[in-house]
């Protein structure tokens, strides 16, 4: 898992025309590439989640936050990839986190 800064989270539950949503997304804050030296310091990149409950979670939280983060990089086999989160945990548990199932722990796996 890698250690990441998390500066926000997004999430949508519900429905439009019809259809159902349970989307998240968190954003982490990564180094600009200053290679060139055309750029300098940080922004935040924005990573999906299976659904929103991580991110609802995560929500009751003040920002910065520092957590752990595994992500997933898959491919459709024509040059495109797409990297998502699959399992964040905050660094420092807050008092009354729980496990997506219920039981007393950390935020657990997104899955």
């Amino acid at each position: 898992m890698d250690k990441v800064k998390v500066s926000g989270v997004r999430w949508f539950l519900g429905n439009i025309d019809g259809k159902d949503f349970n989307t998240g997304t968190v954003f982490v804050e990564e180094r600009l590439d200053d290679r060139r030296g055309t750029a300098k310091g940080k922004a935040s990149t924005p990573y999906k989640l299976a659904n929103s409950a991580a991110a609802i979670a995560l929500s009751k939280r003040e920002f910065p936050l520092t957590c752990e983060v595994e992500f997933e990089r898959v491919t459709n086999g024509k040059g495109e990839s797409e990297t998502f989160i699959v399992d964040i945990r905050p660094m420092e548990p807050a008092a009354g986190d729980k496990f997506l199932d219920g039981s007393k722990a950390p935020l657990a796996a997104v899955k």
